[in-house]
């Protein structure tokens, strides 16, 4: 088999970038500080509540950490990770994401933050920084309050895609889940409040079972065991994710670097018999 027949093979795998649904509450949702503080869904001052336990919401830029209204305008609890959320566990999606983002391995899930867009915030296009191998994407939850606006839309490349939270049903609520480094934005909010619960979304050890992960690992296996070894070499294959990479990191890197279906790819590659090096450029 040749080079060109193994990026034939390569050409036919496709990937999503990111996946979306919702979750029906069973109980209220509440929200609980470190000092024993609770806030809950259905309370008429619980935005204000939000507010009076906030701080204005920076943005990463590159190694920095900025705080300017023109490119995002929000508010985000101080206590950030030490919420305690209650009448939602991510646990009960996990799966769902990970058939989308890691066929072949489980998630786990970490409350960052939680965010409020009032009328006129916004958060221009951006994308997250991954900072460690194991974070391959954020995890967007809506709470069902009443706003209008402040859609969220998600761009890779391939067309954005809308998501408008605004009409939520109230025993309802929200999700996308996507990679870190997919362009995404928060639309101006009109009207109300926009709330959200972000979590960090990290891969484990844990091995999942996933028909269509199978079958792409055993597609670029079998096109890389009959390639020959006489072909030019090095072969070159472009990440569709973006390599966690430190800038001093020391090339080549592992292959944990790598996420999605590029993770699964060298998986394969190296169940071929093949040696892979994993290079940021």
């Amino acid at each position: 088999m040749s080079v060109a027949e193994l990026r034939s093979a390569l050409d036919t795998l496709e990937e999503e970038s990111c996946c979306s649904g919702q979750v029906r509450l069973t109980e209220r949702l509440a929200l609980a500080l470190p000092d024993g503080d609770v806030g809950a869904i259905g309370d008429p001052k619980f935005v204000d509540w939000l507010l009076e336990h906030s701080e204005p919401a920076p943005y990463g830029h590159g190694t920095e950490t900025k705080l300017d209204p023109k490119v995002r305008s929000a508010q985000r609890l101080k206590a950030r990770d030490k919420v305690a959320v209650h009448g939602f566990d991510p646990a009960a999606i996990l799966d769902d994401i990970a058939a989308a983002l890691s066929p072949t391995r489980t998630l786990s899930a970490q409350l960052t933050d939680v965010i409020v867009y009032k009328k006129g915030d916004k958060f221009t296009r951006h994308k997250d920084t991954p900072r460690v191998p194991e974070l391959i994407g954020t995890l967007v939850v809506g709470l069902p309050l009443a706003h209008t606006g402040g859609a969220f839309v998600v761009d890779d490349g391939r067309g954005p895609q809308k998501f408008d939270w605004s009409g939520a049903p109230v025993d309802q609520l929200p999700w996308v889940a996507l990679f870190s480094d997919v362009d995404h934005e928060i639309e101006p909010v009109k009207s109300g409040a926009r709330v959200t619960l972000v979590y960090s979304l990290h891969r484990t050890d844990q091995l999942r079972s996933d028909a269509k992960a199978k079958q792409r690992q055993e597609l670029v296996k079998h096109a890389a065991s009959t390639l020959s070894r006489q072909s030019a070499w090095p072969v070159l294959i472009p990440c569709g994710r973006h390599v966690i990479a430190e800038p001093e990191a020391e090339q080549p890197m592992s292959v944990d670097t790598l996420r999605g279906a590029d993770h699964d790819i060298a998986q394969a590659l190296l169940a071929a018999g093949l040696h892979v090096d994993v290079r940021a450029c």
